[in-house]
């Protein structure tokens, strides 16, 4: 949703309408600002589980291969 956004504001600001509009120009970095904070957020997360849990989500994010549940791990 962030995404479509930033694109949608952006391209709206490449327009002769609305070029120079000082709300949407605000608008348009503050969305930005609030996604690369959602990216932090969520690279912390991963980092925060990954040392919680003693593995490498990062790289079972990447090839798709997970350890097996073990007896308490929560599915």
């Amino acid at each position: 949703l962030t995404l479509i956004a930033i694109g949608t504001s952006g391209a709206l600001l490449t327009s002769e309408a609305w070029w120079g509009n000082e709300w949407l120009e605000e608008s348009h970095e503050a969305i930005a600002s609030g996604m690369l904070l959602l990216i932090v957020a969520h690279v912390a997360g991963v980092i925060h589980a990954s040392r919680s849990h003693g593995e490498n989500l990062a790289r079972a994010m990447i090839t798709g291969v997970k350890a097996a549940a073990q007896p308490g791990d929560i599915a």
